[in-house]
């Protein structure tokens, strides 16, 4: 089976402005897949996760909830989407679409007397108080009786317009630094957001499996809430951290924690100036929103898979539940890749002959936005061309509308430091069709996930050299045990690349020259990098890791159903490559001294 191939024409169309009014027909299904601006009509790494798991459960009936801005949001399907897939339900987020839903609410639509509305807004407080101290439990009942329209006897919404509610909010908010007409429109903008994925009746599903938090997460969670279901919270990357991140233009590898809202006062842009500046009182209302909306995902989720270690231990500062949280990682599918593989194995061979002429071709695929680290990579191979290593051309590969003001920039360093005949930008182009023409993959990001092209670069040969970022180290460096049918070691699989920290010039630089210079470390590289696909993010490793959830998702124990994961094993049945012999068992002294050292 093949998984995630991206549709060649448009099939079908989304429903126009789907209302509350005019709502659609949603048959119950096994899984409900909640994520936000992206599949079926955005392509991207985590839209083709969404279609590969898709694909991978022809046996089970599957929606697509899709969560957008506005009506006018792109509805054109990019993806072939399976028969499976039942429906795609549209659920939109700005204000102008639920004008009579929630917009032109007024208290006494609230349908209570003034002594109810003060209980209520005592209650939405205390609510607050009791997550602050770590128990959803009164927010969530509030949910059932005020939000919920399955279960309400009143409607919250239209009691935040009172004037009970905004004289307590200014009360409780008073440290908050907004004036009074600023904290009404920020408490109306987080409740808008609130009502968009949280009062509307969900289509019943088994399982609702959101992907990242926000949005997604907390409609997933209604969701569960709404039909006595499961919730399955996968997070490809940490959204509270890179949302909180953009939102104050800092560092995208800048560590978050649920509490930074309340302490950070000062901190550095990352701008292509940088400055010290102040956290605003707007700014801060955010963070708090962004941290908060996660931590009820958190403690909501049944489980929550995470695509690295790191992640879950980085997560935990965020309010995650490492207890409840597994590592799925991406997968790709090797057999898309066959003609690449073919292209890069026969242009290997002509390099070898070519002995001190050869010219290394180098690939950076990826958006060209300041995230990326294009101008770390520049300055980099400025400093081979400075010591007179030239035998290299670099084809910069991706979307490049999204800035154009450092597209520009990119441009402009790159004519400047004399790197003109060496570098050519393509913008967006076919990956697949061009990997094959190339020697290396050299992403330098400040922020990643667990990246589809370092997958993809992996799957044809390509050594990736990047940096100290997301899942990184798991993708590219740490060893990968490979094991039997009966879990016995029978190999590892070592590096497949070099890796470097974030914003490093000095790193990048040397690490190209390294790889450059040693054939014998490019032909390990290489080698190494198709097997650790074959041998652990092979699609087929993936898809059967999220059957084997859906499948035992809510009907064992929780601790039962951790320990009965499949251990991921290559199920290709074909030849794979060499792997190096596992280090012997420790003998038992040598145990006990190693877990000496490990607890000192």
């Amino acid at each position: 089976m093949t998984y995630g191939r991206p549709a060649h024409a448009a099939t079908r169309t989304a429903p126009k402005r789907t209302g509350r009014s005019r709502r659609a027909s949603y048959a119950p299904v096994d899984v409900a897949i909640v994520c936000e601006s992206t599949y079926p009509y955005l392509t991207g790494g985590l839209s083709a996760v969404v279609h590969q798991i898709a694909e991978a459960n022809p046996n089970r009936r599957i929606g697509i909830i899709h969560i957008a801005w506005d009506g006018d949001s792109p509805s054109v399907e990019k993806y072939d989407v399976p028969p499976q897939v039942q429906w795609v339900m549209p659920v939109y987020q700005s204000m102008r679409e639920h004008r009579q839903g929630f917009l032109d609410l007024r208290p006494r639509d609230s349908r209570l007397g003034r002594k109810a509305t003060k209980a209520v807004v005592d209650r939405l407080f205390a609510a607050l108080d009791d997550h602050l101290a770590g128990d959803d439990d009164a927010l969530w009942s509030l949910y059932d009786d005020g939000i919920n329209p399955l279960t309400r006897t009143f409607r919250i919404w239209p009691v935040i317009s009172s004037a009970a509610f905004m004289t307590r909010a200014r009360e409780y908010f008073a440290r908050a630094g907004l004036s009074f007409t600023a904290l009404f429109w920020e408490l109306r903008e987080f409740f808008s957001l609130a009502f968009a994925v949280t009062d509307l009746v969900l289509p019943k599903a088994t399982v609702y499996h959101a992907h990242t938090t926000g949005a997604a997460a907390l409609l997933a969670a209604a969701g569960a809430r709404q039909h006595g279901a499961s919730f399955l919270l996968t997070e490809h990357n940490l959204y509270a951290r890179d949302t909180i991140n953009h939102l104050l233009e800092r560092s995208m590898d800048t560590l978050v924690t649920r509490d930074e809202w309340r302490t950070l006062d000062h901190y550095e842009t990352s701008a292509m100036e940088p400055q010290q500046t102040r956290v605003t009182p707007r700014q801060r209302a955010w963070m708090a929103w962004w941290a908060h909306s996660g931590l009820v995902a958190y403690r909501a989720a049944d489980l929550i898979t995470y695509l690295y270690p790191d992640a879950i231990e980085e997560a935990a500062g965020l309010g995650g539940h490492p207890d409840k949280s597994i590592v799925l990682a991406n997968g790709v599918t090797p057999s898309h890749f066959d003609e690449a593989r073919a292209v890069f194995d026969a242009r290997l061979a002509q390099s070898r002959l070519a002995g001190d002429d050869r010219i290394w071709r180098l690939a950076y695929a990826a958006r060209v936005v300041p995230i990326k680290g294009l101008l770390d990579l520049l300055k980099a191979m400025a400093q081979l061309v400075a010591e007179g290593v030239t035998n290299w051309e670099l084809d910069v590969m991706g979307p490049d509308e999204e800035m154009p003001e450092y597209v520009e920039l990119c441009r402009r360093t790159c004519h400047e430091l004399g790197l003109d005949g060496y570098v050519k930008f393509f913008g967006s182009v076919n990956l697949r069709e061009r990997f094959g023409n190339y020697d290396a993959l050299v992403l330098p990001s400040h922020n990643e996930g667990q990246p589809i092209v370092v997958l993809e670069a992996m799957t044809i040969g390509l050594p990736t050299i990047g940096t100290y970022v997301g899942g990184m180290k798991q993708l590219v460096e740490d060893p990968i045990v490979v094991q039997d049918a009966h879990a016995a070691p029978t190999g590892v699989v070592d590096s497949c690349g070099l890796l470097v920290p974030a914003h490093d010039v000095d790193g990048l630089a040397d690490s190209v020259r390294r790889l450059m210079s040693d054939e014998a470390l490019f032909a390990r590289l290489s080698e190494n990098a198709r097997a650790r696909v074959e041998h652990y993010f092979h699609i087929d490793t993936a898809m059967a890791l999220y059957r084997s959830v859906y499948r035992r998702f809510g009907s064992v124990p929780e601790v039962e159903f951790l320990e009965t994961l499949p251990v991921p094993l290559p199920v290709t049945g074909q030849p794979l490559p060499a792997v190096r012999q596992p280090a012997p068992a420790a003998s038992p002294a040598e145990s006990s001294s190693q877990q000496d050292r490990r607890a000192a």
